[in-house]
């Protein structure tokens, strides 16, 4: 009874040290477990930090046999591929488990590898990412099976590794947003804005080519370019798509982002960039709206699966780039404006208006022409048109009426000075829908009309005093955000401009006209003489000088008196205007001299308006009788090229002529 009493209890220690042997090497099993999953833990965390994706990860440290292989796998390529494993891993066997646990939605699942593969049949695999965006894949392979409790492990694991990489995800765009803020800070104009911000995106993207597209006048042209791209894909980008052509219209024409891993499967994929190999790719509007006029662009050469974490980042970038440049381009906006007030109020009368409007063309995003109308009265004339087709637009004037109907949203709006956008329907174009019949047919004379008008009522103390319009032929939706804010810009300048060319105006006509006789004065003969002679010379054309003298006038002076003189120019001044042809002026010389310039006309003309002076001129009578005067006449470029020659021949002349009887020089 002992002996069996004693067999009993050595049979109870004998399973309790065995039991305690089990559980000790269960306990350090789950330790060294621990220990690897926690050492991959920090690996993964600073590969990340460092390098950024794809992460670089060392060899893992060799494990105890009890322990089993290892295996992480990168889960972003198109096909899963291995990032690190421990060196006795059979990779047949964890692709079979990774397999099984891509198939489920639990983030970790055991798996039972298939009979026959070996002693390590015990699997168990994670999947560590968003759902259905796995980033990471671990697979763990061993003789025993896990344990309820390992499985908790490998559950917080995971959990821990995931929350790691989206911590570092999100600090690594808030790093390039913050790079970007600063490179702009620094950047010394928009362009280079635009340059810094290409740069760095390309670099956060690993160096995929990066494109920064500009729609203009019907292209889309990459205006920047970085990243690794053949120069010969280069090149094509810069030459650039017409309207209509290739994924940047898509994105242009709906205003929603494209990412495509196989660029070449889109059916608007061009011949040109495929043959260069683009693979994966993303086209972005930097406006969130159809019509952004810049598009952004990523594209490689290697297989890339576009997963949410790269959308969150372009799309980050896209949101502060929109800002910075937006606010970039408003301060140099507004100092261009300045400056060309600057230039304005220096410029010639008559080449201001032309000089404001191609301003307001290559300042307003999306114009290809644009013209002024400026208030005459109760009308509207053509103060410049620049690059339209419309031909003798000077000669066109419109009524209020018609310019509120133009303008289509009605009086209020129209003397509020709102800016009006027009868009054609298709099948009819906005002149023959909106413009009055006479416009229409110079328009379809000219070869064309609009797709869009921005239209500009320019408000002044409460009046309309001038309209500006901007114009695109080749697309419908060629004026976006952007282009109100620049017209709307132009406004109180054109209104400043008009005010200061009319307060010019009356300055100069005051400082040019005699103040007698009303007539244009010497200083206006001399610069109106020159730039005639200029405008001869240039188109070959010519001209006639004529210098006329009172004769008698100083006796009528002297015997009644200033008086009477002064009345008796008047009545000559009078009768002299009357005599020339539309384009032809008279002068009031000083004294009692008086000269005329006579536009294009040959000797015979010249000789014909110069007896005709002196006709009316003996008209004018006075208490002693009637006056004559002395005319002589010179041309260009028959008897001389330079004004001054001009003067003298013509002066030379009107003395001969005082000897001739009726006071007209015979030759």
């Amino acid at each position: 009874m002992a002996i069996v009493s004693w067999g009993l209890f050595g049979a109870l220690v004998i399973t309790l040290v065995v039991i305690l042997l089990v559980a000790r090497a269960a306990r350090l099993r789950e330790s060294a477990t621990v220990r690897l999953l926690t050492g991959l833990q920090a690996d993964i965390r600073s590969a990340a930090t460092a390098e950024g994706w794809p992460l670089q990860l060392g060899p893992l440290p060799s494990s105890a046999p009890y322990v089993g292989d290892l295996v992480v796998w990168d889960l972003q390529a198109p096909a899963p591929t291995v990032m690190t494993c421990t060196e006795s891993a059979k990779l047949g066997k964890h692709e079979y488990l990774l397999g099984q646990a891509l198939e489920h939605e639990e983030p970790v699942v055991r798996v039972l590898a298939p009979p026959g593969s070996g002693a390590k049949r015990h699997g168990l695999a994670a999947v560590i990412g968003r759902p259905g965006e796995p980033l990471i894949g671990l697979t763990f392979l061993r003789t025993r099976s896990f344990a309820p409790r390992e499985l908790g492990w490998a559950n917080m694991f995971t959990r821990l590794v995931g929350e790691s990489i989206e911590y570092l995800l999100e600090r690594r765009r808030g790093t390039v947003l913050s790079e970007l803020v600063d490179a702009v800070d620094s950047a010394e104009d928009a362009t280079q804005v635009v340059q810094v911000a290409v740069d760095l995106l390309s670099r956060a993207a690993d160096g995929m080519g990066t494109t920064l597209f500009r729609y203009d006048s019907g292209w889309f042209r990459a205006e920047v370019v970085s990243g690794d791209i053949p120069p010969e894909a280069v090149q094509f980008l810069r030459t650039g798509f017409r309207a209509g052509v290739g994924l940047t219209w898509e994105v242009y024409r709906t205003g929603e982002p494209l990412y495509l891993e196989e660029y070449s499967s889109h059916p608007e994929a061009t011949a040109e960039l495929v043959s260069f190999g683009l693979r994966p790719m993303a086209v972005v509007p930097l406006e969130p709206q159809r019509g952004s006029r810049l598009i952004l662009a990523l594209g490689g050469f290697t297989p890339k699966r576009w997963m949410s974490h790269d959308l969150e980042l372009i799309e980050r970038f896209r949101q502060v780039l929109r800002l910075l440049l937006h606010q970039r381009l408003t301060e140099e906006r507004l100092a261009a404006v300045m400056r060309l007030e600057r230039e304005l109020v220096v410029t010639d009368l008559d080449e201001m208006p032309g000089k404001l409007v191609e301003a307001v063309v290559q300042m307003v995003p999306g114009a290809e022409m644009g013209n002024l109308l400026v208030r005459e009265g109760p009308v509207f004339r053509f103060s410049a048109i620049v690059g339209a087709p419309l031909e003798d637009g000077d000669e066109l004037e419109f009524t209020e009426e018609e310019a509120v109907r133009w303008y289509r949203r009605g009086e209020e709006a129209f003397r509020n000075g709102e800016p009006r956008l027009a868009v054609a329907a298709d099948g009819a174009g906005l002149v023959d829908v909106m413009a009055p019949h006479r416009v229409v047919e110079l328009a379809g004379a000219g070869g064309g009309a609009p797709l869009a008008n921005l239209c500009l009522p320019v408000v002044d103390r409460g009046e309309v005093v001038a309209i500006l319009n901007v114009d695109a032929f080749q697309d419908r939706h060629a004026f976006g955000d952007d282009a109100f804010q620049a017209i709307a810009a132009f406004q109180p300048l054109v209104a400043f401009v008009l005010r200061d060319a009319e307060l010019r105006r009356r300055l100069s006509v005051t400082a040019t006209t005699d103040a007698l006789t009303g007539l244009p004065n010497r200083r206006a003969f001399d610069e109106q003489v020159a730039h005639a002679i200029a405008a001869a010379q240039r188109y070959g054309t010519s001209l006639a000088l004529l210098i006329m003298d009172m004769v008698g006038f100083k006796a009528v002076n002297d015997k009644y008196g200033h008086r009477v003189g002064d009345r008796v120019l008047q009545e000559v001044a009078a009768a002299l205007s009357a005599v020339p042809r539309g384009g032809d002026v008279v002068y009031r010389w000083g004294g009692d001299e008086f000269a005329a310039l006579l536009r294009n006309v040959d000797d015979e003309e010249a000789q014909r308006v110069a007896r005709r002076f002196a006709e009316v001129v003996e008209q004018v009578r006075t208490v002693d009788g009637p006056l004559r005067i002395s005319v002589g006449c010179a041309l260009y470029p028959e008897d001389a090229e330079s004004l001054g020659q001009l003067l003298e021949t013509a002066d030379a002349r009107m003395y001969q002529s005082k000897e001739a009887a009726r006071g007209v020089d015979p030759a």
